[in-house]
């Protein structure tokens, strides 16, 4: 990963965790009477959007290249609402999450870019610098 990949997946910790922090202060002050935060409410509000979610499951076994669908939800319509719900009342828990996932990674990644520079440092220490005399 990138100096830059890096820097943006800490900018995504940073965001989530300012939004959960401002909407911790917001909810505690009295003079707010309108306030939402919920997958699928209103969308002049929204912060966010993923076209192209769709869960797959699968299966195969060994020897044979082909894989099998499986799993079944039943009705689709009602599966996606109770979905969204689940969502909306998970929402603190699931941004808290990945915050701290794009935590790690940034933690992670930094540690191996620190690494391969202190390799290339150690690497370019080892040729020595003949002074004039």
């Amino acid at each position: 990963m990138t100096l830059e990949e890096i820097s943006k997946h800490k900018k995504v910790c940073d965001a989530v965790t300012k939004t959960l922090e401002s909407w911790d202060h917001k909810k505690s002050q009295s003079q707010y009477d309108k306030m939402d935060a919920s997958f699928n409410g209103d969308s002049r509000h929204k912060v966010f959007e993923i076209k192209d979610l769709y869960f797959s499951s699968y299966s195969g076994v060994y020897g044979d290249s082909n894989c099998g669908t499986h799993g079944n939800i039943g009705d689709e319509k009602i599966f996606k609402r109770l979905f969204i719900e689940y969502l909306s009342m998970h929402w603190r828990t699931i941004f808290s999450a990945i915050a701290k996932q794009a935590n790690a990674i940034v933690a992670g990644e930094k540690q191996q870019l620190v690494d391969s520079y202190q390799a290339k440092i150690d690497e370019l220490e080892q040729y020595s610098v003949e002074e004039d005399a």
